[in-house]
């Protein structure tokens, strides 16, 4: 009778179990399935089943005593604050967290945090969080309630980990997927799995800054000509909203209506968010990858690293190997002054005495919140004159609209400002690109970084150049005039610059370059093919 009895109340426990795992996630995935309308929610919520059951078995052995209420407590919070995360992350962008949200976590600040607070923070976002909560109260109530069975320690210990071992190595074997294990439809140990990923690649690029230039890349300078190189990086840039790409409204009227330039219609960041991007931006994929900062310092150039952002350190090291290093907002403590004020101290650092400068200018940009990023003066667009997006029928997107273009306009003002106070009698070449792009409601119903749609990564990328540097390089601008439509991802940027400066590189993917003789088009990463 005992023993018919302890099958019973094991059974029983094991129902109960399956119940709760049916609900720790059943508003995430719910969420899913309601924002992209894609049956991999089920799927993913079905795989997860097993591995929750084994993740909430302690919580039913009476002999763990005060541990077992412990745990308990301890699996309720760590899962309700990974079902709200993942919850509002699939409600802001229909997919889940990904790196690009790891990252912004670890390299935003308090502004932006207030910022994204202030711009996507909603009555719905509050419903969805209340509903998270409501099931987690529920799933504690039962766990509390549930009645515990005896079990030995050391057998216990010896099911735990017979079942684990099962769940992390069994899938590699049954699927033939070495790189998969039963854990990853987890949000909890995915969301760990993608935080441990970040700060191993922090410790990568932190590597990158000492490597010996000399023995990782083979080049030649072939010109010793004077110069220089500004290379300005916005921030959350959508090219389909700029005039000079075809964009009904005059958002770029500095570049549309400059003869000495370059223009790329086809150019795509290597990332959707900005800490990757950079790091592949900023170094050259030869054979051991090579920080561009370092390359240029090498040949002679006086360096310098001019932000309008916050300096995070730890997600981008590089840009400290800048000979000059400042940002406008980390030295005044907050986000409040605007990217104009960085031209004064690009100017200076132009008028530098060096021979050879090279000059990265990194904006604000078009990041949210959009309204705080120009003066209120500088306002252009405010009505819907212009706008195509078949989301614009509410005034508050059409404002949203209003604010990103009005961003654009005012980049473009910035770079204008630049340009007209370079000097004429030496070369000097102006790069800009984003890091990313931004969808502005153009594909979602939303404005938003854009992991899972290509809008995320499709950026504007032009090159303007003085007449000196015109008179330098004309044999090649010729050319490079007609390599407007050739396709390329923007970690080709150090090739690039080697190709503006006249350096042949011998070794890496030089045929990224789209001005490069041996270009050839090779696969982008994108999440639409």
């Amino acid at each position: 009778m005992i023993q018919k009895f302890a099958y019973k109340q094991y059974f029983r426990v094991l129902s109960v179990l399956f119940v709760v795992a049916l609900m720790v996630f059943i508003i995430p995935t719910i969420t899913w399935y309601i924002m992209n309308g894609s049956t991999q929610a089920f799927k993913r919520y079905i795989e997860g089943i097993i591995p929750i059951i084994f993740m909430l078995l302690p919580c039913t052995v009476e002999n763990l005593g005060i541990i077992r209420y412990i745990y308990i407590y301890i699996c309720i919070v760590i899962n309700l604050l990974v079902s709200i995360a993942e919850t509002v992350h699939l409600y802001l962008y229909s997919c889940t967290i990904s790196m690009a949200a790891i990252e912004s976590v670890f390299a935003t600040n308090l502004s932006e945090t207030q910022s994204f607070f202030e711009s996507y923070c909603d009555i719905n976002v509050a419903l969805l969080i209340l509903a998270n909560i409501f099931v987690f109260l529920l799933i504690l109530k039962i766990l509390l309630k549930i009645v515990p069975i005896k079990c030995n320690i050391f057998l216990l210990g010896v099911i735990m980990l017979s079942i684990g071992s099962l769940l992390a190595y069994g899938p590699r074997y049954l699927m033939n997927r070495k790189d998969v294990n039963a854990f990853e439809f987890l949000p909890a140990y995915r969301n760990y799995r993608q935080v441990r990923d970040y700060f191993v690649n922090v410790e990568k690029i932190k590597a990158l800054s000492n490597i010996n230039i000399s023995k990782n890349i083979s080049y030649t300078v072939n010109s010793e000509e004077d110069f220089t190189l500004i290379c300005v990086i916005g921030e959350s840039a959508n090219r389909k909203h700029q005039g000079v790409y075809g964009y009904k409204r005059n958002t770029t009227p500095f570049i549309s209506n400059e003869k000495n330039k370059l223009v790329f219609s086809k150019a795509y960041s290597p990332a959707s968010y900005t800490s990757l991007s950079h790091k592949k931006m900023l170094t050259l994929d030869t054979k051991n990858q090579v920080p561009l900062i370092g390359l240029l310092k090498e040949i002679g150039c006086e360096t310098w690293w001019i932000s309008g952002q916050s300096l995070y350190n730890n997600s981008t090291p590089l840009l400290f190997l800048a000979d000059h290093v400042m940002s406008l907002n980390d030295k005044h403590g907050e986000d409040k002054y605007y990217d104009q004020e960085l031209v004064p101290y690009v100017i200076e650092a132009v008028k530098n005495p060096k021979e050879k400068k090279a000059i990265f200018v990194n904006l604000r940009g078009s990041h949210f919140r959009y309204s705080a990023l120009y003066p209120a003066d500088r306002k252009v667009f405010n009505d819907s004159k212009g706008i195509d997006s078949v989301y614009a029928t509410k005034k508050q997107v059409i404002d949203i609209i209003n604010d990103y273009d009005n961003t654009i306009i005012y980049t473009d003002s910035v770079l204008s400002s630049i340009a007209r106070q370079l000097p004429k009698d030496k070369p000097v070449v102006m790069i800009y690109l984003s890091d990313h792009g931004q969808d502005a409601y153009d594909v979602d119903n939303r404005a938003a970084h854009s992991a899972t749609r290509n809008i995320g990564y499709e950026i504007p990328f032009w090159i303007w150049y003085n007449d000196k540097f015109l008179e330098w390089r004309m044999s090649n601008i010729e050319k490079w005039k007609t390599y407007g439509n050739r396709r390329f991802c923007s970690d080709a940027l150090g090739f690039i610059v080697c190709d503006l400066l006249d350096i042949s590189v011998r070794d890496g993917n030089v045929y990224r370059s789209p001005l490069n003789d041996a270009y050839k088009e090779y696969p982008i990463n994108l999440p639409e093919k």
